[in-house]
């Protein structure tokens, strides 16, 4: 089971993941076994549980596995006043629920639900088997983290931070192979070179502040006008590019217009 925590790299593959363990890997767990999340606790790695505790959740919890007699119950969300999944009350039936919670310090993230009695409540490892649970999923958060701090980083460093273009180590890290991609395949591609006209001018007679706010125009006009997988890079200190792939010649000109006309 931390393993295969350990292995996953999102917040979604951790509820495929775990599923698909338990399903053929609940002889300790028992046939009822539910894994409760609130969702938030991996929905912003960068909050600290402090700041998670602070904050009224307005989410439903979600099911991250629950299993019923052996089989997995299709439920993602779990309404508030309802604490387990899939429950009905069926005449002259009886269990024994033991439900445990998933903390950190004072901040509650879940809980656990195992019913009757189960192996490690009679091995007598409970105690051993949440602690190691608590500390695979706190792990996976502090994975979370470091790449979404990771991810911060590269694109301070791959970004200008005037514009939110790509800077000249986007080009080189996203452009260029992008270039090449479209060369290899031999796929029509546009490559153009936007410039301002007169900022000197403008620079020089209405000060630096219009010639920024200049500059912003020029690349809210290029980010409003091309797609997603194009690349747009503030080359220079007025000079703009764009790499774009499977774009054609009345593609191009219809960009150009575009941006001209914004």
């Amino acid at each position: 089971m931390r393993r295969k925590i350990s292995e996953v790299g999102s917040y979604a593959e951790l509820k495929t993941s775990l599923r698909n363990h338990f399903l053929n890997n609940h002889k300790s767990e028992g046939e009822n076994l539910h894994v409760i999340l609130n969702a938030e606790y991996y929905g912003d790695p960068l909050l600290s549980e402090e700041e998670l505790g602070k904050k009224k959740s307005r989410k439903k919890p979600e099911v991250i596995v629950s299993l019923k007699d052996g089989k997995v119950q299709e439920i993602e969300k779990l309404d508030r006043d309802q604490l387990i999944p899939g429950y009905e009350k069926k005449e002259n039936e009886q269990h024994v629920y033991y439900f445990l919670p998933l903390h950190y310090y004072q901040y509650n993230y879940g809980y656990v639900i195992f019913a009757d009695e189960p192996y490690v409540m009679r091995e007598d490892l409970l105690y051993s088997y949440m602690e190691k649970l608590q500390q695979a999923l706190k792990l996976l958060r502090i994975n979370l983290r470091l790449d979404a701090l990771n991810k911060n980083l590269t694109r301070l460093y791959d970004k200008d931070p005037m514009t939110d273009l790509f800077n000249r180590f986007g080009y080189e890290n996203k452009a260029i192979p992008l270039y090449q991609e479209s060369v290899r395949k031999r796929e029509p591609m546009m490559v153009m070179f936007v410039d301002i006209n007169f900022m000197k001018r403008i620079n020089d007679e209405y000060g630096h502040i219009h010639g920024d706010a200049a500059i912003r125009t020029v690349a809210d006009a290029i980010k409003s006008n091309i797609r997603e997988d194009w690349i747009a890079v503030r080359f220079g200190g007025d000079e703009f590019l764009i790499i774009a792939p499977d774009c054609d010649e009345e593609a191009a000109e219809e960009v150009k217009c575009n941006i001209l006309e914004f």
